[in-house]
């Protein structure tokens, strides 16, 4: 058994506060970035700082904003990894 740490970055935005988590090379800088676009998208489909209320009007359109950030952390990584091997 091998002890990971986990890292957890979270911030307020508004009313509601977003956490992201990750492990191994998803340390803090990472997660950092991740949060940014989180906030920075939820802000726009919001136009503002969200309150609860208007954070469930638009839950539909930031469910797509976070489907579309995290397909392209996933492409990206797996991009890299393609690199990697041919190297």
């Amino acid at each position: 058994m091998s002890c990971r740490s986990v890292y957890i970055v979270y911030t307020l935005l508004g009313d509601i506060c977003v956490y992201v988590v990750g492990k191994d090379e998803y340390d803090e800088l990472a997660l950092a970035e991740v949060i940014f676009a989180v906030t920075a998208s939820v802000k726009d489909v919001c136009a503002k700082a969200p309150t609860e209320r208007v954070f469930l009007d638009k839950y539909g359109k930031i469910c797509l904003c976070l489907d579309e950030i995290v397909w392209q952390l996933l492409y990206s990584r797996e991009c890299w990894r393609i690199q990697t091997r041919t190297v």
